[in-house]
């Protein structure tokens, strides 16, 4: 199969498997433009499948870094997209595979479902630069400041900047998370120090992320995000846990506090101890702030905030007014910081991806691809029946020159039962099958092939010797042959 059209200049040729993933409208309620969708091996059996793309040996193995995959909108292949793979390791025990990709879609649909494709099987690929056109930095919008997968660590996905370096025994992505892979912070001395800060003196942002916290009985605050200006004094913008004393969970807090007009402060009540949560804070950059947890609304406040100071010091999982306290103890996955608000929709969209990948999400299966071939020999001019061993209803099964994928006739439609294609080469050829799905386009090119062996016919131009003198009915004549064939 062969990706082509508006694609970068790396050659590609001979993707040989897709998948169609499909994006459920009902939980859309808004068209959202270069939206991220995030997918790990959880997500769909079809990843994890005997022969599918994560079993290293199986018959359609992607390769073992994912530099194979691509993604396009279109099942021909012809507009690709921009992804990240922030991981794909392959193992012999499909079952025992993980990957973590994200990919950014153009469009989805509020009124009709969404569908993209997932391409693997060319050997000869190789992974993209960080920066280019369908690379990882691309794999997020414009309003994406930053994205720590993992919930912190030592770079992030967006770009080179905001470079931290971790404190404490923090380990990158040491836990599963809710997607792939999370960070624990252990409430003692665990964080990332930030080189830059995100939001700075931007005034509108959203921040995005996923925590699990055992909610410890202290009766302190507990960061996990913050910006402090210079003076190091209270954090211009954080989002932190607050304890009651005896340690019950009393609020989950964002403040935005421009050290003289005011502090702007939203509060959400009671979420349950080691539960994972989407978690979401918006400032429109003047005076309004809200607080969003599972995508919906759970409290919002309006406070004049003056003009915020330049951030000296950012911190994931620690506060910083001097020195480092107010640890978080935890986990926290998938952290993002926009320049924007995010409408609703968007947050919506995030959530069910994150928490509904069943019913948001759909990955069609590949068609059996183990159907085998024969490989019979004709004379020269004479019909091959090339004869499949079984065929599935619904898949239809396009016989291809194995040299360059081109179609050899039309396709045929699987009966459940063998079917047959008919060629006459003109030399002995090699051929492969695509198999492909009738309604989910999804395609995978048969682990067979046949070859169609040609013996040639006798060589009509051989001569013959003439006699010197004609004979008479008592004499013999010999005749010679210029060759004789072997047969």
């Amino acid at each position: 199969m062969m990706i082509s059209g508006s694609l970068s200049a790396q050659v590609t040729t001979d993707w040989k498997y897709k998948i169609a993933i499909t994006i459920d409208s009902t939980f859309i309620d808004d068209d959202l433009v270069n939206w991220t969708l995030v997918f790990d091996q959880s997500f769909s059996p079809v990843l994890t499948q005997v022969n599918g793309p994560l079993d290293a040996d199986g018959a359609a193995p992607s390769l073992a870094n994912g530099a194979d995959l691509r993604f396009s909108t279109d099942t021909a292949g012809s507009t690709e997209l921009a992804f990240d793979i922030r991981s794909w390791t392959t193992n012999n025990d499909p079952a025992l595979a993980e990957c973590e990709v994200a990919v950014k879609i153009p469009f989805v649909d509020k009124d009709d479902y969404t569908v993209i494709y997932m391409w693997w099987g060319n050997a000869s690929a190789s992974l993209y630069a960080v920066g280019d056109p369908f690379g990882q930095y691309n794999a997020y919008d414009n309003n994406t400041i930053a994205c720590w997968t993992d919930g912190g660590g030592t770079s992030q996905r967006k770009s080179a900047s905001y470079t931290s370096t971790g404190s404490g025994g923090v380990t990158q992505g040491g836990v599963t998370g809710k997607i792939g892979k999370a960070t624990h912070y252990d409430g003692s001395d665990d964080h990332y120090a930030l080189s830059g800060n995100p939001i700075g003196s931007k005034r509108a942002y959203t921040i995005e992320f996923l925590a699990n916290s055992p909610y410890p009985s202290l009766d302190v605050g507990e960061v996990i995000y913050q910006e402090v200006p210079s003076s190091h004094s209270d954090p211009t913008i954080a989002s932190l846990f607050n304890y009651n004393v005896g340690g019950t969970l009393s609020t989950f807090q964002a403040v935005i506090d421009d050290a003289v007009s005011g502090i702007l402060e939203i509060v959400d009540g009671t979420p349950s101890a080691s539960t994972w949560y989407h978690w979401a804070c918006t400032f429109d950059g003047s005076d309004d702030a809200e607080l969003f947890r599972n995508a919906v609304s759970k409290a919002s406040n309006t406070q004049s905030i003056g003009a915020l100071s330049n951030t000296d010091k950012s911190t994931i999982g620690a506060k910083y007014t001097g020195s480092y306290d107010e640890h978080y103890d935890g986990l926290l996955d998938e952290l993002r910081i926009s320049s924007i608000v995010r409408s609703d929709a968007w947050l919506k969209a995030n959530y069910h991806n994150q928490f509904n990948s069943a019913g948001f999400l759909t990955f069609c299966s590949l068609p059996d691809n183990n159907f085998t071939l024969s490989d019979p020999t004709i004379c020269t001019g004479e019909t091959a029946t090339i004869t499949q061993s079984g065929s599935e209803l619904g898949v239809d099964y396009q016989l291809r020159a194995n040299t360059n994928d081109a179609p050899i006739g039309a396709p045929i439609a699987g009966t459940g039962n063998p079917i047959t294609f008919d060629v006459t080469p003109a030399v002995t050829t090699t051929y492969n099958v695509l198999a492909t799905n009738d309604v989910t386009a999804c395609a995978t090119e048969l682990s067979d092939l046949s070859t169609v062996t040609l013996n040639a016919l006798p060589d009509v131009a051989i001569s013959y010797g003439t006699p010197n003198t004609p004979p008479s009915f008592t004499e013999q004549v010999a005749i010679s042959t210029s060759a004789i064939e072997a047969w």
